[in-house]
C-alpha cells in the first residue's frame, strides 16, 4: 500500500491503460467496466495525492536537511536532528557517537569543507512503521577542501515527533568514494 500512495500517477497509467482496450473491443459491458477500471485509477491517484508516507515524509525531511548542509547553514541542518540522534561510520551495526559529533561535522561545512558543487544522485524513503522511515541518499559532492568530487552514500533514520515533525534519530555515512568513511574525517 506504501508504494501506491507514494507513486500515484504511475498507479493511475496502471490501472487506466487496460481500460482503453477493454472498452474499444468489448462493447457496452467493457465500456462499463473500462469506466469502473477508470474510476478505481482515479481514487487510487487522489488517495496517492492526499496522503503522505511516513516514506515521503521523510524524503523531504532529508532533503530540507541536504539543503541547509550544502548552502553551508550549520545551525539550519541541524534543525533537523533530534538532541540525542548519533551517527554511524560504515552502517548502523557499527558503534555510534554521539550529536556532538554530528554538529561538529556540521560546522566544518561553514569552513574549509564548504560546499562548492552538489548533485543528490539518490533519495529513496522506506516506510518503516506508522512514525518510521529510513531515507537511502547518495550524493556526489565537491568542496573547497576536495580536487575533485566524491561520491558519498549516506542512510538517514526518520521518525515523526510529537508535535508531528519529523526529525532524524540516527544517520550513518555509509561510504566515501567507495570506501568506509571514518569518524573524524571532517
Amino acid at each position: 500500500m506504501d508504494w501506491i500512495l507514494a507513486h500515484p500517477l504511475t498507479v493511475l497509467l496502471l490501472v487506466t491503460l487496460p481500460a482503453a482496450p477493454l472498452a474499444w473491443f468489448t462493447g457496452s459491458r467493457g465500456r462499463l467496466s473500462a469506466a469502473a477500471l477508470l474510476a478505481v485509477g482515479i481514487a487510487l491517484a487522489v488517495l496517492g495525492w492526499s496522503i503522505d508516507t511516513p516514506g515521503e515524509s521523510g524524503e523531504r525531511a532529508v532533503a530540507s536537511l541536504i539543503d541547509r548542509a550544502v548552502a553551508g547553514d550549520a545551525a539550519g541542518a541541524g534543525a533537523w536532528f533530534e538532541p540525542d540522534a548519533v551517527i554511524h561510520f560504515g552502517g548502523f551495526d557499527q558503534p555510534s557517537m554521539p550529536r556532538r559529533e554530528i554538529d561538529r561535522d556540521l560546522r566544518s561545512l561553514e569552513g574549509r569543507h564548504r560546499v562548492e558543487h552538489h548533485a543528490t544522485l539518490l533519495l529513496r524513503g522506506r516506510t518503516m512503521g506508522p512514525d518510521l522511515a529510513e531515507v537511502d541518499v547518495g550524493c556526489l559532492t565537491r568542496t573547497q577542501s576536495s580536487a575533485m568530487s566524491v561520491l558519498t552514500t549516506w542512510s538517514f533514520r526518520v521518525r515523526r515527533q510529537a508535535d508531528g515533525a519529523w526529525r532524524i534519530h540516527a544517520v550513518s555515512f555509509d561510504r566515501l568514494a567507495g570506501s568506509l568513511p571514518r569518524p573524524g574525517i571532517f
